[in-house]
């Protein structure tokens, strides 16, 4: 089965602590946090983490305001996956440990309160601002 092999070589290639890039002078964004190991520009860069823990070395993609790549937008930050939950359905866990400090983003579809309340995966959304309504991350 193709999923199960394309699982497997994730599984393989999961690091089990965040890392900095293999050849620092060799990435593209200079300015970095956790002491090398998450870009701090994400104006420019994407501030996502690959599967194998260390920074992406992709420009955020203009067309979009969160602070990832093409790629990460479409599939997440490496640092986490969604995984089966017994009762809540699917739950983001970490990949690797993360330290104090990182960046990551919450995002989903911005609906009213009253789209959310009562509906499956309505706890799940989280508002900003009074009646300002919410972010449900539970379609992406």
């Amino acid at each position: 089965d193709p999923r199960r092999a394309q699982s497997a070589e994730d599984a393989d290639a999961m690091a089990t602590a965040l890392q900095p890039p293999e050849d620092p002078a060799k990435h593209p964004c200079k300015k970095m946090r956790l002491g090398g190991r998450q870009n701090a520009l994400p104006e420019e860069f994407c501030i996502a983490s690959t599967k194998t823990g260390r920074p992406c070395s992709k420009r955020k993609d203009p067309d979009c305001a969160l602070p990832f790549c093409r790629g990460h937008r479409e599939k997440g930050d490496g640092a986490f996956r969604k995984v089966p939950h017994p009762l809540a359905g699917l739950c983001l866990v970490a990949n690797f440990d993360i330290p104090k400090g990182y960046k990551t983003v919450f995002w989903g579809t911005r609906k009213r309160w009253r789209d959310t309340e009562n509906k499956e995966g309505g706890d799940y959304a989280m508002s900003f601002r009074t009646n300002g309504g919410g972010i449900d991350p539970t379609t992406h």
